[in-house]
């Protein structure tokens, strides 16, 4: 835990930081509007509805992902690749589509299950395919208690909110709770698997 902290406020620029949380937050609120207007709606609407709220979800969280990296100061100078930074867009957007899917096609602790899962799943797909996206002089080293550490936190928080997701009732905390718990989740799953990231110079960048 006090490698994760050391890890946000020593690392990052603390006011992307902020924005990335903020971003996170109107992205997952907006996502669980989307999703209770599904519930509430018949037929083709309510595909639409869900995936709406998957496609828009999920370009929120990769946004949240791409400030959270554009923060992240390892102190080398830092470039992305196109290719990859877009794949881990479309993995984002399909991933949570994937989860209010699965949501409404499922009844029960099922339905949140599946979904926390593909939401979780993607999330992490989404992260490491981001950071394979970077391009740094130097080779990158990684914890695999934190990777593992960040998408079990993933899928729990996934889960939980996606428990308390999806009622019919209109009453703001039926919308603002489970984004809060969303957004729990993706900077947990982002900052924990943050945490156990080393860049090492190699032999062709040192002097």
């Amino acid at each position: 835990m006090f490698k994760v902290l050391t890890c946000v406020t020593s690392e990052h620029n603390p006011v992307l930081v902020g924005l990335a949380g903020l971003i996170c937050f109107l992205a997952s609120y907006c996502a669980s509007v989307l999703l209770e207007r599904g519930f509430s709606s018949k037929s083709a609407a309510r595909w639409v509805w869900l995936v709406t709220a998957g496609a828009s979800g999920g370009f929120g969280i990769w946004a949240t992902h791409f400030v959270a990296m554009l923060a992240y100061e390892p102190g080398v100078v830092v470039g992305y690749h196109q290719g990859l930074t877009l794949l881990s867009l479309l993995i984002a957007m399909l991933a949570t589509t994937a989860a209010t899917v699965s949501k409404s096609a499922f009844k029960g602790i099922t339905a949140d299950l599946a979904a926390g899962l593909f939401f979780a799943a993607g999330t992490a797909m989404m992260h490491f395919t981001g950071m394979l996206a970077i391009e740094v002089p130097g080779d990158t080293v990684w914890d695999q208690s934190y990777v593992i550490g960040s998408i079990t936190l993933g899928v729990l928080f996934s889960i939980i909110a996606f428990r308390m997701s999806g009622s019919e009732s209109r009453s703001f905390g039926n919308k603002l709770l489970p984004a809060l718990v969303l957004t729990l989740g993706v900077v947990s799953l982002h900052f924990t698997a943050m945490a156990g990231i080393t860049i090492l110079p190699n032999a062709d960048t040192v002097d």
